[in-house]
């Protein structure tokens, strides 16, 4: 009976079913890569916006904060982005390096 960890196994070997197989990518690997990939688009969009007028343009989504008071407890919740164009093209280029890995 053949050992599955043997060297001569065809299942490991260049050309067996393991070819081109990367391993998994962890999906907080893409949400790093999107995060800091926005915060360096927005740092450089607002370095060179002097020059590049367009940088400027943003929208701005969310929902305003709201409190939930429970008497024991106060729980307030809120969220709002501010999407540019360059921290949009710098969420694209880590989007891309997550395609690469």
């Amino acid at each position: 009976m053949p050992s599955f960890g043997s060297v001569n196994n065809p299942l490991l070997k260049n050309g067996g079913i393991m070819k081109g197989y990367k391993g998994t990518k962890s999906s907080w690997v893409l949400v790093a890569l999107l995060v800091i990939g926005s915060l360096l688009g927005s740092a450089l969009g607002s370095a060179f916006a002097k020059e590049w007028p367009l940088l400027q343009k943003s929208a701005t989504f969310g929902f305003n904060p709201t409190t939930l008071n429970l008497g024991f407890l106060n729980l307030t919740l809120g969220a709002k982005f501010s999407l540019n164009s360059a921290s949009a093209l710098g969420a694209l280029v880590g989007w891309l390096a997550y395609k690469k890995m």
